[in-house]
């Protein structure tokens, strides 16, 4: 069991409001499983000559986590566009209305408001939109995701969304996020990113046009193989 203390430097007033700040640079973390809203594990204790207090629960709103998250290209081709499945698993449950995002660096559409896609469980997600200002794909939940339910949306490729032309190098940048009401997540890795490889040239000669000519096969990688 884990404690955060509070010295006090001045005397409490009963009946006013009380802020305490815990800035970033104390270097306290929150848990990879994130918090339940209305966590029974967070309480307040008070030591007090005029009346302790133990174990008051705090009333807190939760923060949520992703236990897995992959996204997927189909067929995989860099300057085109693709079928892009993005597969989660949440740790607190999602409800109709609520948004799952996903920014894919590099990518370009035209904005999407709305974009029909198929999920697995069906009509867990019914559609997407898509936000070139932050290359967010954004997923509109129609009805509720349990917790640590898996889910699969597929985009299908005639949404037209570009690959970047250079491929996918890395799965940096690559975040998923919920404004979940029993667990939003601001920002999270992916757990699992496709990458997409692509040649900067490729070139074949006949170096000699007797019949048994030789071929001169020439490549420029977009990246180390």
């Amino acid at each position: 069991e884990k404690s955060l203390l509070f010295p006090l430097t001045s005397p409490v007033t009963g009946g006013f409001p009380v802020d305490i700040l815990v800035p970033l640079s104390t270097g306290i973390s929150i848990p990879v499983a994130g918090v339940l809203p209305n966590s029974p594990t967070i309480t307040l204790t008070v030591v007090s000559a005029d009346g302790p207090i133990q174990n008051y629960p705090i009333t807190n709103n939760g923060i949520g986590s992703f236990s897995f998250s992959q996204v997927e290209f189909f067929p995989a081709v860099a300057g085109a566009s693709n079928e892009i499945a993005v597969t989660f698993t949440s740790r607190s449950s999602i409800l109709p209305g609520e948004q799952v995002a996903v920014v894919l660096p590099g990518f370009s559409a035209a904005s999407l408001t709305e974009q029909i896609v198929l999920s697995d469980p069906p009509g867990v997600v019914y559609s997407c939109a898509w936000d070139q200002d932050t290359s967010q794909l954004i997923f509109f939940v129609s009805s509720t995701i349990a917790v640590q339910q898996k889910v699969r949306v597929r985009v299908p490729r005639f949404a037209n969304i570009i690959a970047p032309s250079i491929g996918v190098s890395s799965k940096v940048g690559f975040v998923i996020s919920t404004n979940a009401v029993n667990g939003p997540v601001p920002t999270l890795a992916v757990t699992s990113v496709q990458l997409m490889g692509q040649f900067l040239t490729a070139t074949l000669e006949v170096e000699d046009r007797r019949p048994a000519a030789g071929l001169l096969l020439t490549f420029i990688p977009g990246f180390a193989i």
